[in-house]
């Protein structure tokens, strides 16, 4: 026979009282793990702040862009062959301006002309947004 029952509870205490806390290989091993975690958790973090800095210079680019065109609406029909080459910041010089829009205007038929605005960021010179749009004489 093993043992009387109060012997194997003395025996299964004095194993208990060996085998009070954690070893430093388990808490190496968890704090890898828990690390790693937030490694991947911190990484996925700064992609999503990229995305919203894009997000946020593509609208600050389509605000420029609108507000160019509706200067460029309130230009009498005489005017806006003039406008051809132009670059339109939107700052007031080019070193405070994030963005330039450069307009192309010409003639398509008679009494009838096409502009195009281009906006790009000035840091990096890609085009972020354009559109191409008619005006006719009155």
């Amino acid at each position: 026979m093993q043992g009387t029952g109060i012997e194997r509870l003395r025996i299964g205490a004095a194993r208990r009282r060996g085998r009070r806390g954690l070893s430093v290989i388990e808490v190496v091993v968890a704090l890898t793990l828990v690390s790693g975690v937030m490694l991947g958790a911190s990484a996925g973090f700064s992609g999503s702040l990229a995305a919203v800095d894009r997000a946020h210079d593509l609208h600050d680019a389509r605000t420029h862009l609108a507000t160019v065109l509706e200067d460029v609406a309130a230009q009498p029909y005489d005017n806006l062959l003039a406008l051809n080459g132009n670059q339109v910041l939107s700052g007031a010089t080019l070193a405070s301006s994030a963005f330039v829009t450069d307009l192309t205007v010409f003639q398509a038929q008679v009494d009838l002309l096409q502009i195009r605005a281009v906006v790009s960021d000035r840091r990096t010179g890609q085009q972020l947004a354009s559109v191409t749009t008619l005006r006719s004489r009155r």
